[in-house]
């Protein structure tokens, strides 16, 4: 999430999503493949505990990462954790865990959402052992790991 420092970054402006949508769909995706990927709007809605009521700008991506509240959605629904008051929780630690957790060569790595976390200096992720953390990491952190999402027409 390098270039997220400047506390006014956000999804929308960071170097990942230019890195996601160019170099890397260029690279690691075929002609064929690429012509398949459907460009979609992608929400950024605000952080459900410290500003949901701010959401961000909409951005039209062929890549992108999942949102807090996606994260919730497709990997089990943690959303009881995700709308209770703020101060009743602090991770989204729950029996969906083992759903969330990304494993390469033997080693489980943690990874980021496109969710800014306390404030737009941070961003929201999930930690090795699949535990959400709202609060989210300073997001110009070089060592986590990312799990790139799209949406793609499937040939009938």
């Amino acid at each position: 999430y390098s270039g997220m420092s400047n506390p006014n970054t956000s999804w929308e402006t960071c170097s990942l999503r230019k890195y996601l949508n160019g170099p890397f769909l260029q690279t690691f995706f075929s002609e064929r493949d690429r012509a398949r990927i459907v460009p979609t709007a992608i929400p950024n809605p605000g952080n459900m505990r410290y500003a949901p009521d701010k959401p961000r700008r909409e951005t039209l991506d062929n890549i992108f990462l999942l949102s807090l509240d996606e994260v919730c959605k497709y990997f089990g629904d943690s959303t009881a954790l995700l709308n209770a008051e703020a101060r009743e929780w602090r991770w989204i630690d729950d029996e969906n865990n083992q759903n969330r957790i990304a494993r390469t060569l033997d080693k489980n790595h943690w990874w980021w959402t496109r969710t800014s976390g306390r404030d737009q200096r941070w961003a929201v992720n999930v930690s090795f052992d699949g535990v959400i953390d709202p609060d989210g990491l300073w997001a110009n952190h070089i060592d986590g790991g990312v799990r790139p999402a799209l949406w793609m027409k499937i040939d009938e």
